[in-house]
């Protein structure tokens, strides 16, 4: 396990090509002289510079030579604090990210309840 702890805050300032630190499944990398070699272009690691990545990294699947690669540029973890924050935040999308399907579901099913109600009085 990494004993060097970083914080978000500190995370944000590394952020583009010059300096680029990625979470992932909260150990801290910094990617920066890897930014330009990545199969994908600079832009995917780049957009997730200063962040948490781990959802985009396992998006795409690595092989396991770029997992690899990837444990060569560990340079520690991220603050517990800032894990169960990141934990938090994800809860709360996926809380928003359910109650927009429930509402956007809730209008044809009462359409429908509606028609069905209709069609059923006319008879």
């Amino acid at each position: 396990m990494p004993t060097n702890l970083y914080r978000l805050s500190e995370l944000n300032s590394h952020d583009n090509r010059k300096s680029c630190w990625i979470v992932i499944h909260s150990k801290v990398y910094d990617v920066t002289k890897y930014v330009d070699e990545h199969p994908g272009g600079p832009a995917e690691i780049l957009n997730v510079a200063g962040k948490d990545a781990t959802e985009e990294f396992e998006e795409v699947g690595h092989s396991d030579e770029a997992r690899n690669i990837l444990t060569r540029m560990l340079i520690g973890a991220l603050h517990p604090d800032d894990v169960a924050a990141i934990a938090r935040e994800r809860r709360n999308e996926r809380r928003e990210f359910w109650f927009k399907v429930a509402a956007i579901s809730a209008v044809p099913i009462a359409v429908g309840v509606v028609t069905a109600v209709i069609l059923w009085r006319g008879k």
